[in-house]
């Protein structure tokens, strides 16, 4: 039997009895840090090594990214990569979600293995503990720009996100070059 929820801002997902659910997240943030940011997750069928490698025949069956705007840190967009898709897991009933996260930063703090220094994180890693929890999920680190198909995947989502922005930021940088040359 299929579900389909819409989650967030108006995207639908269909779920349907899948073996094995992956998910790698990112967050990126570009200019500075702080500066403009985007976080993406995608998912995958299939199931990996223990480095997080996606085994032949793994496929992608869903990928969602959000602008998250400006300025905020990239520990900030990493986070709410990881809370977007224990969100879309939640609503649409999905149980024992494998995630890889790039970022150790948000993987040991939520194993309580490193403490959370800045006070705008801890209410994050409080949300990410109680998704975790919710849908008996699981939150592993791997190495970031490191060819997992995955990892680069979310990584190019975040990216396209931001070209946009990025764009208009040059534009205007552009513009405030050629005033004062004048």
């Amino acid at each position: 039997m299929e579900k389909t929820a819409e989650i967030g801002r108006g995207y639908k997902a269909i779920a349907g009895d899948i073996m094995s659910r992956i998910a790698y997240t990112d967050g990126a943030c570009k200019i500075s840090n702080p500066g403009v940011c985007s976080a993406s997750f995608v998912i995958y069928e299939g199931a990996t090594d223990d480095e997080g490698n996606l085994v032949t025949g793994s496929k992608e069956v869903f990928s969602h990214g959000r602008y998250l705007g400006f300025p905020h840190s990239n520990n900030y967009a990493e986070y709410h990569a990881v809370i977007m898709v224990l969100e879309w897991a939640r609503d649409l009933g999905y149980r024992d979600l494998e995630i890889w996260c790039d970022s150790q930063l948000v993987v040991r703090q939520v194993a309580c293995e490193w403490a959370i220094k800045h006070e705008y994180l801890k209410p994050l890693v409080s949300k990410v503990f109680t998704l975790l929890h919710e849908t008996g999920s699981r939150l592993k680190w791997l190495k970031g720009h490191n060819g997992t198909t995955g990892n680069e995947r979310a990584d190019e989502i975040c990216s396209e996100i931001l070209a946009p922005e990025l764009a208009k930021l040059k534009k205007v940088s552009d513009t405030s070059k050629n005033t004062e040359e004048n």
